[in-house]
């Protein structure tokens, strides 16, 4: 049996806990709900390979990455092909060689002759939307952020060009002046369900996702009360049914019988909920990092090789008609073409000679690879 000082100083704890984190508690509940249902706007794989013009890759047009990089001083990571106003482009992930300590951006390079595209004016990244959709653009604005842009995964796109689109749903796209393709879409119902779940539920506020590691922490230390209210809370409630033997709800007045019931039986979902909510942003780094440790990176991608054919020598494109995109990736020390159409995939040998090629198999293309 708990003795009464704890006792009083749980009901204390739980009381005025319960008056602070009220409003809060009852936010985050109905806009998880409505968060389950509208997801925070996100640009699909799916949708961003419908939107890309196929490939047209004449024989002896493209360099590969390497070269393409090298010609444009470019230390990359990562690397795309695709068409940009009727010609191939390398999209590339990468600083200039001699900043150390510049950080990675994605800028376009023309394949052919290995020079880094002019960053878009308002006019071009019109354009880019417009032959992304199908549909005229009307407006164009510069932004570094807003409230559909503040994931730091956007970081190296950044800054963004807002595109607002003649479309009945109210279609935005963000267009990347640097790598010259669209990188995000919303729609109006999109942004107005938004506002009601993952925003409040997330504190999702453009000034305060700005600063990454402020938001961090203003999440975990509204989180770590949250816990405490709902532990005390739980104590609370099983330890009363005992409280009196002759009945097993001590209360009389009707609205803390009510608060006594419906706690007890919310008790195991509120506290596992909030738990779960405090975990996921690994509170004082309790956890290791969600990402692969550098060290777990090198052992998968292997020693460095270069790429030894050019993308258009990689595969038959009559194959793939609908051929929308080529990436380099590298595994195991090996590097590979994975060539994308909106529904499959094809991977080639980037690192042999073209004889050695066989005939690659044609895998279908989850929606999120």
């Amino acid at each position: 049996m708990l003795k009464r000082p704890f006792h009083k100083t749980l009901i204390f704890l739980h009381k005025w806990l319960g008056v602070v984190l009220a409003l809060l508690f009852a936010m985050w509940f109905v806009s998880g709900v409505v968060l389950y249902f509208a997801p925070f706007p996100e640009l699909t794989q799916s949708e961003r390979l419908a939107g890309l013009l196929p490939l047209q890759l004449p024989k002896g047009c493209c360099m590969t990455a390497e070269q393409a990089s090298g010609s444009a001083g470019l230390k990359i990571s990562e690397a795309r092909l695709g068409m940009h106003e009727g010609r191939a482009v390398w999209r590339l992930l990468g600083k200039p060689v001699n900043d150390a300590l510049a950080k990675p951006q994605w800028r376009a390079v023309d394949a052919q002759s290995g020079q880094i595209l002019p960053i878009l004016s308002a006019d071009s990244a019109r354009k880019v939307a417009e032959a992304f959709s199908g549909k005229k653009a009307l407006a164009a604005e510069l932004l570094e952020r807003d409230q559909w842009t503040v994931p730091q995964g956007l970081n190296p796109y950044r800054p963004l060009q807002r595109i607002e689109m003649d479309d009945p749903e109210g279609l935005e796209l963000y267009v990347s002046p640097t790598s010259a393709e669209v990188v995000r879409d919303t729609r109006r119902a999109e942004r107005f369900w938004n506002w009601l779940g993952a925003v409040p539920h997330w504190i999702y506020f453009t000034e305060l996702r700005r600063y990454p590691d402020a938001w961090h922490n203003v999440i975990v230390w509204l989180a770590i009360p949250g816990v405490i209210l709902a532990v005390t809370g739980t104590v609370l409630g099983v330890w009363h049914l005992f409280l009196n033997r002759a009945r097993w709800i001590p209360y009389r007045q009707w609205w803390m019988r009510w608060h006594h019931i419906t706690g007890l039986v919310a008790a195991i979902v509120t506290l596992t909920w909030i738990f779960s909510g405090l975990l996921s942003m690994n509170p004082f780094k309790v956890f290791s990092p969600r990402s692969a440790l550098q060290s777990e990176q090198l052992e998968w991608v292997g020693p460095k090789t270069q790429a030894l054919l050019k993308p258009d020598q990689a595969f038959d494109f009559s194959q793939v008609p609908s051929a929308k995109e080529i990436e380099l990736i590298q595994v195991a020390g090996q590097s590979w073409y994975r060539i994308r159409s909106e529904n499959a995939q094809v991977l080639v040998r980037a690192d042999i000679p073209l004889a050695g090629i066989k005939e690659p198999a044609i895998n279908a293309l989850p929606d999120e690879t």
